[in-house]
């Protein structure tokens, strides 16, 4: 297997947003013993297709077509001429969704799909009815969790011989570099630090995360300290729950960071919250910054929201909650407190999380990806 093409719906990092496609692109940055030609999908609003380097990798930004058909067009016109010179032997996709599906179903090469949580919850009839054909025409299907294959397998039943779970990776090199002097600015030494990262959407459910702070703050007044890093849909209704609670002295919000302020807030944090829900057909696939907190030895308190319990483990590396239970509020503040006040139990589950987290890497789940066939 010499080239692989791989192609990205949500995009590839730029030097404005080095977060996009982040995923995709750290598994072709994992692939060392193949050509890897990477086609961005999202991120080109100009009047030419750009073609450009980020990190040392070559990526091709095609036109941001929508349902543009004269883009669409002139986007195959540019893929075939690649294909024609460099022949993939394998086409990976990242999501289920008729992007990806419009520029792979023509190709003639062996095709993996990688399907990433609530992309497998198709709801509407034709979409479905698309997504269906495409399926059966894949020669693999990957699902990042065992819950996520699941929801899949109920969707699209005569496709379960072909699909797999192979979970995600993280980069250990991007959680090693860290700002000093932004850690500075942050680490207030009177306070211990709470860490959220996420989009900030209702499916995250950070409302929660900042409703049980409030209540730890009432017990433990100006003990903590959270800080959420994020942006989303969300973000007004957030920093105006925060003003209504008076904790603006006790809570921040961060969005656009980079990756060293992010691995300088995992350096300075004790704890780490995300308590995700599920949200009309919506559910967390995965959860990769479970891996990062744990690496960086953050006690996590987290929910069972969909592919969550793949990795989290009560009380063994995290403690997790059923968050659509009514008094789950009060029995994780129960938990926090007891944990705070235990220091053999926060060093038992620092040390599962470390050891857990080193299992995971890109290199790995590449590897796993592409031998799947």
């Amino acid at each position: 297997m010499k080239n692989i093409f791989i192609f990205s719906s949500d995009g590839f990092p730029t030097l404005n947003n080095p977060n996009l496609g982040i995923f995709s692109f750290e598994q072709a940055k994992a692939i060392k013993d193949k050509k890897v030609y990477l086609f961005d999908l999202s991120t080109n609003f100009s009047n030419r297709i750009i073609i450009d380097k980020y990190h040392g990798l070559k990526i091709y930004r095609l036109y941001s077509s929508k349902f543009n058909i004269f883009k669409i067009i002139l986007n195959y016109l540019f893929i075939f001429k690649i294909v024609k010179k460099n022949q993939p032997s394998l086409i990976l996709s990242s999501f289920l969704n008729i992007k990806n599906i419009i520029y792979t179903s023509v190709l003639n090469s062996k095709k993996i799909v990688l399907i990433h949580g609530s992309d497998a919850n198709t709801k509407s009839f034709i979409r479905k009815f698309i997504f269906k054909f495409y399926l059966n025409k894949l020669d693999r299907i990957i699902c990042v969790s065992k819950y996520t294959k699941k929801i899949l397998i109920q969707n699209y039943s005569d496709i379960k011989k072909k699909t797999i779970v192979i979970h995600n990776g993280f980069s250990r090199e991007k959680l090693k570099k860290t700002d000093l002097n932004f850690k500075k600015k942050i680490l207030n030494k009177k306070k211990i630090l709470l860490l959220t990262i996420a989009n900030l959407v209702p499916r995250k459910n950070i409302k929660d995360v900042i409703d049980i702070f409030y209540k730890i703050n009432l017990k433990a007044k100006n003990k903590f300290h959270l800080n959420i890093i994020g942006q989303g849909s969300e973000k007004n209704n957030l920093e105006e729950l925060i003003i209504n609670n008076n904790l603006q002295k006790n809570v921040n919000i961060y969005s656009n960071l980079n990756n060293a302020q992010i691995a300088s807030f995992y350096d300075a944090s004790k704890y780490f919250f995300l308590l995700s829900k599920s949200y009309k057909h919506e559910f967390e696939g995965f959860g990769i910054v479970f891996l990062e907190a744990m690496y960086k030895k953050n006690i996590i308190f987290a929910s069972t929201n969909g592919g969550i319990t793949d990795i989290l483990k009560n009380k063994k590396n995290a403690f997790i909650f059923n968050v659509e239970n009514s008094n789950y509020k009060k029995k994780l503040l129960k938990t926090f407190f007891s944990v705070e006040r235990n220091k053999k139990i926060q060093k038992k589950i620092i040390d599962k999380g470390i050891s857990f987290s080193k299992k995971f890497s890109w290199e790995k789940n590449i590897n796993l990806i592409i031998n799947s066939l």
